[in-house]
């Protein structure tokens, strides 16, 4: 059922017509993080006060209850989702209510025993037609530079018994998969050849991805200088693009290639359906189209927990005119974004087909 409602809306999509909620959604449980990342510091506004502020399970219920089956693909993110002591009752009720067909959960991974114990508990409450995916973050393969980006001494060594925890779990449970996040940013980049290569080879293949840096309002990093140049990114795309296979690789190396061009001109190559087909909503209730602006449309606490009034009142209406021509290097929308485009995804999977082929004939020489 979820595959068909996402058929429908892309092709109101392609014909114009505004769907009545999104298919794609980011649910921000919590600021709390244990980490602290140089390409991050979401950590900062951990305060009381946010902690305060942070929607109940009992909340999360009543707006699952009314998104229906509208979500196809749910992201729950923090801070670190896994500090959230609610987790499992959320997940288990987002199952219940709206039948995603993929949920994702990225951590640091630096709660082994947490971790491994609530994923546990999270496949309990899985079907075996829903796709459950942890990603763990590693962004670089010397322990040492990996622990001095992620703020954190011994978060190598954390993350690798987490990621092997998870790894024995998914050969158990075909619809745990496991994959690997490397951010991409001035720390890294002169590396990211060997980085993409050594994480890339423990996972299945287009469970790898490297996300370029962002300067977010969400993760307070709008003034930081963490984006690497032009130019060191276009040196490292071809190995990025090298670790990629099957769709989810195809898809990959499209968002590599739109990295690219978007650092270099940020042309606008794909029409932005933030606010159609996608949207955020954050640890307080606030709804917003897109995270690398975090403008919010309105609270939901204020919309009794009803994301289509809020999604269809007059100041989402307004916004959503204005989004459509912005770029950004947002990974999460990009997917949707092109999925949505089937004259574009067409468009690039020949491009693709046809580069394969060069390199294919340059080989055989």
């Amino acid at each position: 059922m979820n595959k068909l409602n996402l058929l429908k809306t892309i092709a109101k999509q392609s014909v114009g017509v505004r769907p009545p909620l999104p298919v794609n959604y980011t649910l921000g449980l919590t600021y709390r993080c244990n980490a602290r990342c140089k390409t991050c510091r979401i950590y900062e506004r951990d305060t009381a006060r946010d902690a305060l502020e942070e929607l109940t399970s009992q909340e999360w219920r009543k707006i699952f209850l009314g998104l229906g089956t509208a979500p196809f693909w749910i992201t729950f993110t923090g801070g670190e989702p896994f500090l959230h002591k609610d987790l499992v009752e959320i997940y288990g009720d987002v199952i219940e209510f709206c039948q995603p067909a993929m949920v994702n959960i990225p951590t640091n991974g630096l709660l082994t025993d947490r971790i491994i114990e609530s994923v546990l508990l999270l496949l309990a409450e899985t079907p075996s037609d829903v796709q459950l995916t942890v990603n763990l973050s590693f962004d670089h393969y010397k322990p040492e530079i990996n622990d001095h980006i992620r703020g954190v001494i011994g978060y190598t060594e954390k993350g690798l018994k987490t990621l092997h925890g998870l790894m024995s779990l998914s050969k158990e449970h075909p619809n745990l998969k496991i994959g690997i996040h490397t951010v991409v940013s001035r720390f890294n980049v002169s590396d990211i050849s060997n980085i993409a290569n050594y994480w890339s080879s423990y996972v299945e293949p287009g469970m790898y991805i490297a996300e370029i840096a962002e300067n977010r309002v969400e993760l307070g990093t709008v003034e930081l200088p963490i984006m690497p140049s032009v130019l060191q990114y276009q040196r490292v795309l071809g190995a990025l693009i090298n670790t990629t296979a099957g769709f989810k690789g195809f898809l990959r190396a499209s968002y590599y290639k739109y990295v690219s061009t978007f650092m270099e001109s940020s042309q606008n190559t794909l029409q932005c359906r933030a606010g159609s087909l996608s949207c955020q909503i954050a640890p307080n209730g606030e709804v917003w189209f897109c995270c690398i602006k975090s403008q919010s449309i309105g609270s939901l606490r204020d919309y009794n927990y009803d994301l289509y009034k809020l999604w269809n009142d007059r100041t989402a209406v307004e916004l959503r005119s204005n989004i459509k021509g912005c770029t950004c290097p947002m990974a999460n929308a990009f997917y949707t974004n092109l999925i949505s485009s089937p004259i574009t995804l067409l468009k690039e999977g020949v491009r693709q087909v046809i580069s394969i082929d060069t390199r294919m004939r340059r080989l055989r020489g």
